[in-house]
């Protein structure tokens, strides 16, 4: 009798559940994220529609962070020259920067963005930890397989002049979107017409 292996090259029991690949388990949680996020479309106005899916993303990027956060705590702790810690300290490092994101803008939100609390400096120490989580991904040699990337200095070098280029430039200028925003089209904006287009105060349409 011949023996069915795995992708590793492993055999497999027949009593085995059959293994689910990566497009199976993206297609049916983008498909119930996608629905769920349909449905509260319809009903909510925009600028609720924006807090509830910051709420959500805080509370699951924090429920990521704390799969992450122990062994990425040990890893910084032992100074593991590993690549895979490499990656999983940028992935709690990211995580943790977006569930703190994600937070501050529902209170922006439900604070009509209020300026005070906006040009916060906290904004800017979370943005920093996502650019350091993804200096992480791109350092450790043999990350990705042991093929991509390999720890390019020059890429890394090139891609923050290129980074810091265009934030002075767009600081300096102060290029104004209105024009591109009133241009934007209507389903990306309010398609299902639930108020957020209405001047404050007025009653939902």
């Amino acid at each position: 009798m011949r023996l069915k292996l795995d992708e590793r090259g492993l055999p497999v029991s027949a009593e085995d559940p059959p293994p689910v690949n990566i497009r199976s388990s993206a297609s049916w949680v983008i498909g119930i994220v996608a629905f769920i996020y349909l449905i509260a479309d319809i009903v909510l106005a925009n600028n609720d529609l924006n807090i509830a899916v910051d709420v959500v993303l805080c509370v699951i990027a924090f429920m990521a962070l704390c799969y992450y956060s122990v062994r990425a705590a040990v890893a910084v702790w032992t100074g593991s020259q590993a690549y895979v810690d490499y990656l999983i300290v940028a992935i709690a490092l990211g995580w943790m920067s977006q569930s703190g994101q994600a937070g501050l803008r529902a209170i922006a939100r439900l604070s009509g963005f209020d300026r005070t609390f906006t040009d916060s400096e906290i904004f800017g120490i979370l943005k920093l930890m996502s650019i350091v989580a993804a200096l992480m991904h791109i350092l450790p040699r043999g990350a990705a397989n042991g093929q991509v990337p390999k720890s390019n200095r020059t890429v890394i070098v090139g891609g923050l002049i290129f980074a810091i280029v265009a934030a002075v430039t767009v600081v300096t200028v102060h290029p104004d979107p209105k024009p591109l925003i009133e241009m934007m089209p209507m389903w990306s904006r309010d398609t299902f017409r639930t108020g957020s287009n209405l001047p404050p105060g007025a009653p939902p349409a």
